[in-house]
């Protein structure tokens, strides 16, 4: 039976082979002789390219196909160097369009997604300079200001509203220096500095009230040092010991400013507990350090 069916699918793949047509290169002259066309094709639709020349020109105009038939990009070549304006088609859905010299992207460039521009700025040597504008469903979402080159840039990112949602710096594709991050009401959410793509030294966060929720130490992208953590009311709820994001040391609780109970943490695991001020004060060091 299994030697059966694999005699079967042999017959139907040496059908299919014999059933592919190789790709047909044609040719078109002019009268005087000259070429005018040049092009593939195989199954009935075009394939590899087609290239057309012109009389008064020394470039040609160029498309290449993929092996459905498609165009992948389409442009002037010089002695296959491309220049003057080109479109690529990434996918079906998605294609860019500007000018090329010497082979590099030069000058405004635009790109499309689903026929809606999806970004637009400008190309030196085939690579992007200046500002850059970002587009999702026609609303702009993203500001992208290139520095010395295409690793370094400042960023402005906005909400669907067109507020401003983040904005700062990024060196070789990693965020560094001073950050900001605002709510869709252009409520400041968050204010702190990067150091090679992660958190470091003092940030505060706050809700989208405005109110502070916590500020303390960053370190290598994690919670270091004391952090002071607050109510919604803006009263302070306890100040914590952190090392790499875990409780480690002491947490102090407040009400109405005032402690009420402490804790000791080591490495996350809760190890003692005071539930009142004068037991805990007996052991605390630390206090108002």
């Amino acid at each position: 039976m299994i030697n059966s069916i694999l005699h079967y699918l042999c017959i139907l793949q040496v059908f299919f082979v014999l059933g592919q047509e190789r790709p047909k290169f044609h040719q078109k002259f002019f009268k005087d002789g000259s070429l005018r066309y040049e092009w593939y094709t195989q199954n009935h639709h075009p394939v590899k390219y087609w290239k057309t020349y012109f009389k008064d020109k020394k470039e040609h105009y160029h498309r290449t196909f993929n092996a459905k038939g498609k165009v992948v990009e389409e442009g002037w070549l010089l002695n296959n160097t491309k220049k003057n304006f080109w479109i690529e088609n990434k996918t079906n859905k998605s294609k860019g369009q500007g000018f090329y010299k010497n082979n590099l992207k030069t000058g405004l460039w635009k790109f499309y997604t689903k026929k809606h521009l999806d970004s637009i700025g400008e190309y030196k040597l085939g690579r992007p300079i200046g500002e850059w504008l970002y587009y999702q469903n026609k609303q702009l979402v993203l500001k992208k200001n290139h520095l010395q080159n295409s690793k370094n840039y400042t960023i402005k990112e906005f909400h669907q509203n067109g507020v401003l949602k983040t904005q700062g710096k990024y060196i070789n594709h990693k965020k560094i220096g001073y950050w900001k991050e605002f709510s869709p009401n252009n409520i400041l959410l968050s204010s702190g500095s990067f150091i090679n793509g992660l958190k470091d030294g003092y940030w505060h966060f706050y809700s989208n009230e405005g109110n502070l929720l916590e500020k303390g130490d960053f370190k290598f992208g994690k919670k270091e040092k004391w952090w002071l953590f607050y109510n919604k009311d803006g009263s302070l709820s306890k100040k914590c010991e952190l090392k790499e994001n875990l409780l480690n040391g002491y947490c102090i609780h407040y009400v109405n400013d005032k402690i009420v109970k402490g804790q000791y943490y080591k490495k996350g695991i809760k190890i003692k507990e005071w539930n009142t001020w004068s037991s805990f004060r007996k052991d605390y060091k630390k206090l108002n350090e």
